[in-house]
């Protein structure tokens, strides 16, 4: 019995780990932030996703990671999750972009930004976290020209959880935190 339930369970986790998503990525030539034709979504298996990829999901996709929201379709920076998957619950839980994040809202913006999170360890605390973000924006008509430097406070309110569902809202961006 037990060795059927683990044949069972590897045969589940290969069909997650096989899910398609959207990576950003950047051509060789980009690390001088020439614009938007450097920077491309590939689609790639959740089990190749690692921690600094930044990911666009759809509506009605499940995350494949946890991430922290840097972009939204939403003018208000919200978007909604369901996250039954957790908690059982079917009402849709708000997850709101940082004020200072409002300008990420294509591929341009993607290839002209560098991050760098710190963050708590993981843990099993799925309304909680801490961490800060260092966003360093690029002017991309000008090269490698550093045109804003910004520390933010990252709460709770940004993570977005693996395996809650994109609700009500076109697309985001996120950076795999976990």
């Amino acid at each position: 019995k037990e060795l059927a339930d683990d044949v069972k369970r590897h045969k589940a986790d290969r069909v997650v780990n096989l899910r398609p998503t959207k990576a950003a990525r950047l051509r060789q030539s980009s690390y001088q932030r020439s614009g938007e034709n450097d920077a491309y979504f590939q689609e790639i298996p959740w089990k190749d996703v690692k921690v600094g990829d930044i990911l666009m999901v759809t509506d009605r996709e499940l995350l494949p990671a946890d991430l922290l929201l840097l972009g939204t379709s939403r003018e208000d920076g919200r978007c909604y999750l369901e996250t039954s998957n957790l908690d059982g619950e079917t009402n849709l839980k708000v997850r709101t972009l940082h004020p200072k994040c409002m300008w990420i809202k294509d591929l341009k913006h993607i290839a002209s930004l560098s991050c760098i999170l710190e963050c708590e360890p993981p843990n099993n605390r799925i309304y909680e976290f801490e961490g800060s973000l260092n966003i360093i924006q690029y002017d991309i008509n000008a090269g490698t020209q550093v045109t804003q430097v910004s520390t933010l406070s990252i709460g709770p309110e940004t993570i977005l959880p693996r395996g809650t569902q994109l609700r009500n809202t076109e697309w985001i961006y996120g950076l795999v935190v976990y």
